[in-house]
């Protein structure tokens, strides 16, 4: 047995009578809804056995390559699929003992990605552990230890204080009801990965978390599932070292395991879905609008009761490139994909499929572009331990508006025209107001990791034109290199985000 095996399968079915069910979920969509044609056509892009369900992807835009990172149980070890723009696929069992690669991500900038498990002592007492381990030579860069919580958490990555590396937050917990929200940050004069902030987390968490600055005042929250609701955490960078506060419960007060962030409208608003499913009380699951500084009201709300609790859900994504996030909703033995309609003020069928013959129940989400064609593909796993990831045929590469750390809406939209693009010299970063004349009050340049690599911001006079010139550089005046990146307009309350493909 691995010495460090959180989730073993004598374990999960023992950890099953404690867990809330972190799985499944499903829609109530009314009859009309039901029965609507679908809006999608999608097709299997790539599907091959592995050796289990919880993976992180990381995509290599320099080579053109995408990693999956897969959890080995049978080899005690952790399996790197990886696939080109061919769709070929090859397969390296890596030096790293079993756990649950939860983050694939350069976290600290150096150009080789870190990968982030969840690990603990065998058994059902002692430890839980955080542990990150560096490419190439995949040695352990840190372990976190989380004393006597074991339970399966989902860590998120994302850019907390605009310093272009990515911070991890976890809500770790026991089943005693031990349970704290933490912060990992990398510490670069000292090259070390150290926990930042680590405060408790009232009335337990577990399950998923979302992540985003909600409210638009330029700080992040995380949403977290707990006993009795959802528990809202925020971090505030001006207070440097600690930062992370508990800011209360939002949302209607139901045990909840699983949080995503999403945008129902294009370039709108970053809401909140939340839920939870049971054998007992069906599935029962509610959008969430940010009304203010750390407010949210109950948008809309999806209940049914169904026999089945199946698994998580995914999360927000455009997959179709309309500028409207879809999610796939599952209730076993058939799963469905969703879209906000504006009209009925609900989410409608887009494309759904019977899993009886077709797949198992999905376990596990990732979004990728494995083919290269600037559409991204759903990627699931299924308890049968087979990873498939289908791209709607009929989508449109370009705009999309999915950006976490931008929040808030408003009159108008902010349109970006780089032109060319893709390109291997400079681009013209053109942009529109519309009506109002509206401009960006800054631009961002971020990686396919979410890095910060260039920022332009409006001079005191304004610009002196709707546009400017980016040479293809980045902050300290390097080339960058080519792959993928994103160009981010802020203006108020107005964001637009743009993919920007630089060639060699």
């Amino acid at each position: 047995m691995p010495s460090h095996n959180p989730l073993s399968p004598a374990r999960r079915a023992a950890l099953s009578a404690f867990l809330p069910c972190a799985c499944g979920l499903a829609a109530f969509l009314g009859a009309a809804a039901v029965a609507q044609a679908d809006r999608a056509d999608y097709e299997t892009l790539v599907e091959f056995g592995a050796s289990g369900a919880y993976f992180s992807v990381h995509a290599d835009d320099f080579f053109s390559v995408t990693h999956i990172y897969v959890e080995d149980y049978p080899r005690n070890g952790v399996t790197r699929h990886t696939i080109d723009a061919g769709l070929n696929r090859t397969e390296t069992l890596l030096p790293i003992a079993y756990g649950l690669p939860w983050i694939a991500a350069d976290l600290d900038g150096d150009g080789h990605i870190e990968l982030v498990l969840q690990r603990g002592d065998p058994g059902m007492g002692g430890d839980g552990y955080l542990d990150i381990h560096s490419a190439p030579d995949w040695a352990l860069r840190a372990r976190i230890t989380l004393p006597g919580m074991k339970l399966v958490f989902f860590p998120v990555a994302i850019d907390v204080d605009d310093d272009s590396d990515l911070e991890i937050f976890l809500a770790p917990g026991s089943l005693s009801g031990t349970a704290r929200a933490m912060l990992v940050d990398y510490d670069r004069p000292a090259d070390l990965f150290v926990v930042r902030a680590d405060i408790a987390a009232p009335a337990g968490t577990y399950g998923h978390t979302a992540a985003g600055d909600f409210d638009g005042d330029g700080r992040v929250e995380f949403i977290t599932g707990n006993n009795t609701g959802y528990g809202l955490f925020e971090f505030d960078p001006a207070v440097g070292a600690g930062g992370l506060f508990y800011r209360g419960q939002v949302g209607d007060p139901y045990p909840g395991s699983h949080a995503i962030a999403l945008r129902p409208l294009p370039c709108g608003t970053l809401h909140a879905l939340l839920g939870h499913s049971s054998f007992t009380h069906g599935y029962r699951y509610q959008l969430l609008r940010p009304t203010g500084d750390n407010t949210f009201a109950v948008a809309h709300v999806f209940h049914e009761y169904h026999g089945y609790a199946g698994h998580q859900p995914s999360y927000g994504l455009d997959a179709d490139g309309d500028g409207l996030d879809e999610i796939v909703m599952e209730f076993h033995p058939y799963a469905r994909i969703y879209e906000w309609d504006p009209g009925s003020q609900q989410f409608q069928v887009a494309w759904s499929w019977d899993q009886t013959s077709e797949v198992g129940t999905l376990v596990a989400w990732a979004d990728t572009d494995l083919d290269r064609d600037g559409v991204r593909e759903w990627c699931s796993a299924d308890h049968l331990n087979v990873i498939r990831a289908f791209e709607d045929q009929d989508a449109a590469a370009g705009l999309v508006c999915l950006d976490p750390r931008a929040g808030g809406s408003g009159p108008g939209r902010l349109q970006l025209l780089p032109a060319p693009n893709p390109a291997s010299g400079p681009v013209r970063i053109a942009w529109h107001g519309g009506p109002g004349g509206v401009s960006p009050a800054a631009l961002d340049l971020y990686d396919a990791e979410g890095r910060l690599q260039r920022r332009w911001r409006a001079p005191a006079g304004g610009w002196p034109a709707p546009g400017i010139e980016w040479d293809g550089r980045g902050a300290r005046g390097e080339p960058l290199p080519a792959g993928a990146y994103w160009l981010e307009a802020r203006s108020g309350a107005l964001n637009e985000r743009v993919r920007l493909v630089r060639l060699r």
